[in-house]
């Protein structure tokens, strides 16, 4: 969290200091329900604990931070209404991003209402490409940075020869499927994909799907998903009962 107290320090650096200090809007934006919804509270409780820890030490250079905590339910639509209260809000920056699809939706409009973004977790290279938002900050790893890592491992520590692919189908999933393809063929990687299965971020139910991976027998299966804390749980029980 210390790149959180080093974005607010850069706020106020870019904006003049009031005569009469008014408290900082720090806002949050992650899914608090939903398969995401416990990883976006643990995010957010983060947030509200350093705020605390700062605001116990004299806020930051004398004024006091307060938070604003909204629901993205993972879903683009809603994070582009949570972006805009930001904004109508007065938020002074907002940390946001579990979903890549939900961070891309909202970075537009974090820009234009001038509100600093940080993005903590959502991994889509898109992010940093500056094409929604030229001052996009992420204090996370890529796709990119993750692909070039899991490709390796893959074909050096366990030389799979077979690759199968269970991605979930969104700008996030299909960027890093792309991103570890494109690792292997730097790479001249000897193997090859012989399989890609796909499924939605609020799926539950991957038995049809690891069927027909089980069929294609891979020495490798690489999967991506984003819903910890419900679809990928349950998938990991049903590859294990499919094994």
């Amino acid at each position: 969290m210390h790149k959180t107290k080093l974005a607010l320090a850069l706020l106020l650096g870019l904006a003049s200091v009031p005569a009469v200090a008014q408290d900082i809007k720090v806002g949050t934006i992650f899914p608090l329900s939903g398969g995401a919804g416990p990883d976006g509270q643990t995010v957010t409780n983060a947030v509200k604990l350093m705020v605390q820890q700062i605001n116990d030490k004299g806020g930051l250079l004398g004024r006091k931070l307060t938070v604003i905590s909204k629901d993205d339910e993972s879903t683009p639509a809603v994070g582009v209404s949570r972006a805009n209260e930001m904004v109508a809000e007065k938020a002074d920056i907002v940390i946001e991003g579990w979903n890549s699809p939900v961070t891309l939706a909202m970075q537009p409009i974090l820009a234009r209402g001038n509100i600093l973004d940080f993005t903590a977790v959502s991994k889509s290279d898109l992010i940093l490409s500056g094409e929604t938002n030229p001052y996009a900050m992420r204090i996370n790893s890529s796709n990119g940075f993750d692909a070039e890592v899991i490709a390796k491992y893959v074909a050096q520590t366990m030389k799979a020869k077979k690759i199968a692919f269970l991605t979930q189908n969104d700008v996030y999933g299909n960027g890093f499927q792309t991103a570890v393809e494109a690792e292997f063929k730097k790479m001249n990687f000897s193997g090859e994909v012989i399989m890609t299965e796909k499924f939605a971020f609020k799926d539950t139910d991957f038995r049809v799907q690891l069927t027909n991976i089980k069929g294609a027998n891979p020495d490798a299966v690489i999967v991506t998903s984003s819903s910890n804390s419900s679809g990928l749980p349950a998938l990991v029980d049903q590859y294990r009962q499919a094994a």
